[in-house]
């Protein structure tokens, strides 16, 4: 069963689609990583399910629910971070706790709350220590446990690293990795640091001017970035035979001539390098050198958009 699923959802403010026809699957158990521009929708399809704003048309479905009551019962087992997390500064981080048990009806013991101090990693300060002198890094972090008081099944997060420094990045990605291995936690998180949702995301989609473009799983996305084989040719006459010999016997892949090197793209690349050399050399074409080059996440995202527009 899906945790999160959208069914052609669009959101239209004024003369701006801020999303079009978007069919989104977050499965059980994944860490979706969203990914987009500024503006792209990431913020207005999180806001949606979060139930903040309404959807112009199309529907979404919540932990298997589409009905609007059941989705609203639905949405007690998810916490959701959007934007800036809000913290009473002139508390502590156990009094916000406290707060927000109550404002969500939680009857919370207090070895509940010693356990997601603890597990915030605030407890290396001092528990009288007002959060209005935290880094961003703990804020955040206490954001995060504050929306695990009600021990949700589903977690959005909304650009959560955002202004952290590296050391603040990598504890809130070990702490979203123990919450999703151990507790099981479903994440839907969007980030612009790329390069770090790399190392947290099962599965990817890439939105842009409010179109899913690709929905991606993380071992598929691997296949795909190995996208570029470069041949170097003794020769460079025969630059163009080349060319042609691996479009007629390579099916999808796309060759083109740069400078003194014929550029690959194509899936599975680094298993089909052999086969091209030996096409090329049964062809008596001398090759001088050959390399598959990986791109990363970053790039992709890039590519994809730019083919988009």
């Amino acid at each position: 069963m899906s945790a999160i699923s959208t069914f052609n959802l669009c959101k239209q403010y004024k003369f701006v689609k801020a999303l079009n026809d978007v069919n989104m699957t977050v499965n059980k158990g994944d860490i979706y990583g969203l990914i987009g521009r500024n503006g792209a929708g990431k913020t207005t399809l999180m806001r949606i399910i979060c139930g903040l704003t309404s959807q112009t048309s199309g529907s979404f479905s919540l932990l298997g629910e589409t009905e609007e009551n059941r989705i609203i019962d639905s949405r007690a087992k998810m916490s959701a971070i959007i934007e800036s997390p809000a913290l009473y500064k002139n508390f502590t981080a156990r009094e916000n706790l406290q707060i927000m048990a109550l404002l969500k009806g939680i009857d919370i013991k207090s070895s509940k709350i010693d356990e997601l101090i603890e597990l915030s990693g605030i407890s290396k300060l001092s528990l009288k220590a007002k959060v209005k002198n935290f880094s961003l890094g703990m804020c955040q972090r206490l954001a995060l446990v504050m929306a695990f008081l009600n021990n949700p099944e589903i977690l959005i997060l909304d650009e959560p690293v955002n202004g952290l420094d590296p050391e603040g990045i990598k504890e809130i990605r070990e702490l979203l990795k123990q919450l999703n291995q151990e507790g099981g936690v479903t994440i839907l998180i969007s980030s612009h640091i790329l390069s770090e949702l790399s190392h947290l995301a099962t599965t990817y989609g890439i939105i842009d001017k409010g179109l899913l473009i690709e929905e991606v799983s993380a071992k598929n996305l691997e296949e795909k970035m190995k996208q570029s084989l470069n041949i170097v040719l003794s020769s460079k006459e025969d630059m163009q035979k080349a060319a042609e010999i691996l479009s007629q016997q390579f099916g999808g892949i796309d060759c083109k001539i740069e400078g003194d090197t014929i550029a690959v793209k194509g899936e599975n690349l680094d298993e089909k390098a052999s086969k091209i050399n030996m096409a090329l050399s049964k062809a008596e074409i001398m090759i001088k050198g050959m390399s598959v080059n990986s791109t990363d996440l970053e790039q992709y995202f890039l590519d994809k958009t730019r083919e988009d527009r």
